[in-house]
C-alpha cells in the first residue's frame, strides 16, 4: 500500500490473514487442491528461510537465509531486488545473480526511495536512510517503532510517521519530515511530537495529521535557495471541553477533502464508597458515530451521522473510488456507503481487497491461511471460476504455522518466509 510499510510476521498480518478465509472459502474448497510448491524439512533453530516464487508457483527459487523470525522484507521498485532486516541483520538481495549485501544498519525494512538508491530502516532507537550500495547511514532521526514512510518532492523529501496503531511516546516524535537540501545533504526539517493518523495524498503529495483536536495539513515544497520548506494549514475539530473521539485520517481520491470518523463517550458510574473505598465500575456508552467532510480548499466543515446502527466504538475509513466509502469498525464489521445519497451499496469490492497487504498490487491474486490444524498457505485468483496452489502446508498434526508474503511491485512474483524452526524446502509436484 504505502511504497507503504510492508511489516514482519507479526499478530496484525496472521489476523488479516486469517480474515482472508471466509472469501476463499466462497471461492473454493479449502481442503485438497495442487500439491504445496513447499514442504517440511528441516532447518536450524532460530532462522527463517526466504523464497521468491511466481505468481502461478513456477520458478521457485531459495534466495536467503535469515537469522531469528521477526523480519521484514521490501521490494525495490523495479523488482529486480529485495531488502531483508531485523535487528539482528539486514541485507539487500540482487534477484538476478543472487549477490547479497549488508546495509550499514539493522532493523525493519521500511521501504525504498523512489529512484531506487536508498532503502529506510527503523530500529527501536532510531529510524535511517541507508544508501543500498552499502555506505554509511546518509540520516537518522529519533522516530523508533512501527514506522511507515511517503515520498515526497519527487523522491527528494520523505515523511516518516508512525503507523495509527502504534501508542505516540512523549519522548519520541511521530512525525518526521526529512529532505535533501540544495546542496545534496539529508537534513530533518521538521518532527511533530503528537502527531496521530498521519495520511498523505499520492496525487499531490500533501500530508495531513490530527494534533490533539486539530487538523494539520501541509506539504514540503522548494523555497528559497532551493531549499526545502514545510507549508502547514490548521484547521479546530472539536470543542475542547467536548467528549468526541476521532478515529483515522481519510483522503478524498481528489486531495480535495478528509475524512474523520467521530463518536461520543458517556461515562456514568464510578462512585467511591466513602467506607469502604470502593469505587464502583464506570459503565462507558457509546453514541452512534458520525463523519466529518473537511474541504481543504474552503476550510468548511460538514458532519454527517451513520445510516446504519454500529456495535463498535472505533472505526477506519476507506475511500474506494470516488463515489464510495468503505467504513469499518474494529470488530470487523463493515459497509460501503455511497457518498453522494449516504445510503449503504452491495458490497461489490471484498473487504480484503480493500484492506490487506495479501492481495496483490493488480488485484488479480490474493493469499490466504487456510486452515489451523494442518494448514497452509494458498495463492489463488480473486476471479472464483480459477485454480491457485499451496505456497506452503504443513505436515499432519503440525499446528498455527505462520508465514509472510510479499508481493513484487508489478504482481509477477511474491517472496515468501516461514519464521519455523521446521520450515520448507523446494519440491516439485
Amino acid at each position: 500500500m504505502r511504497l507503504g510499510h510492508q511489516a514482519f510476521a507479526s499478530d496484525l498480518q496472521r489476523q488479516a490473514a486469517t480474515g482472508l478465509l471466509a472469501l476463499i472459502c466462497l471461492m473454493t474448497a479449502c481442503a485438497g487442491g495442487p500439491a504445496p510448491r513447499l514442504s517440511p524439512t528441516s532447518t536450524p533453530v532460530g532462522e527463517t528461510r526466504i523464497y521468491v516464487v511466481n505468481a502461478d508457483g513456477n520458478d521457485l527459487v531459495d534466495v536467503a537465509t535469515m537469522p531469528g523470525s521477526r523480519f521484514s522484507l521490501a521490494w525495490s521498485p523495479d523488482g529486480l531486488a529485495i531488502a531483508i532486516g531485523s535487528e539482528l541483520a539486514t541485507r539487500l538481495v540482487n534477484l538476478s545473480d543472487g549477490e547479497t549485501r549488508r546495509l550499514s544498519a539493522t532493523g525493519t525494512i521500511v521501504g525504498w526511495s523512489p529512484d531506487g538508491g536508498l532503502v529506510v530502516v527503523s530500529s527501536h532507537r532510531e529510524t535511517s536512510l541507508l544508501p543500498v550500495n552499502g555506505a554509511e547511514r546518509l540520516l537518522s532521526v529519533p522516530l523508533a517503532g512501527d514506522v511507515a514512510v511517503h515520498w515526497l518532492l519527487d523522491g527528494d523529501a520523505a515523511l516518516l510517521g508512525l503507523h495509527e496503531f502504534e501508542p505516540v511516546a512523549s519522548s519520541s516524535p511521530g512525525l518526521s519530515i526529512v529532505a535533501k537540501t540544495a546542496s545534496g545533504r539529508w537534513t530533518e526539517i521538521a518532527n511533530v511530537f503528537n502527531a496521530e493518523s498521519t495520511v498523505v495524498h499520492r496525487g499531490s503529495k500533501r500530508f495531513a495529521y490530527r494534533a490533539g483536536r486539530f487538523l494539520r495539513v501541509g506539504q514540503v515544497v522548494r523555497g528559497a535557495a532551493d531549499e526545502p520548506e514545510m507549508l502547514i494549514t490548521t484547521y479546530p475539530l472539536a470543542d475542547p471541553l467536548s467528549d468526541i473521539k476521532f478515529g483515522s485520517l481519510a483522503w478524498s481520491p481528489d486531495g480535495r477533502a478528509i475524512l474523520l470518523p467521530i463518536w461520543e463517550e458517556r461515562r456514568s458510574g464510578g462512585r467511591r464508597d466513602s467506607f469502604t473505598g470502593i469505587e464502583s465500575l464506570v459503565r462507558v456508552e457509546y453514541l452512534q458515530p458520525q463523519v466529518m467532510f473537511i474541504d481543504v480548499e474552503s476550510g468548511a466543515i460538514e458532519t454527517r451521522g451513520s445510516p446504519v446502527a454500529w456495535t463498535s466504538s472505533a472505526f477506519t475509513l476507506k475511500w474506494l473510488d470516488e463515489e464510495a466509502l468503505l467504513w469499518k469498525a474494529t470488530t470487523g464489521e463493515y459497509r460501503v456507503i455511497d457518498l453522494q445519497t449516504w445510503v449503504l451499496l452491495p458490497d461489490r469490492t471484498p473487504l480484503s481487497r480493500a484492506v490487506s497487504q495479501f492481495v496483490s498490487p493488480d488485484g488479480a491474486h490474493v493469499v490466504a491461511h487456510v486452515g489451523i490444524n494442518g494448514g497452509g498457505f494458498q495463492v489463488r485468483p480473486t476471479d472464483p471460476s480459477g485454480g491457485g496452489w499451496w505456497i506452503f502446508r504443513p505436515r499432519q498434526g503440525e499446528v498455527d504455522h505462520r508465514a509472510s508474503v510479499w508481493w513484487s511491485p508489478d504482481s509477477s512474483q511474491l517472496a515468501v518466509a516461514v519464521p519455523l524452526e521446521r520450515i520448507s524446502g523446494a519440491v516439485s509436484e
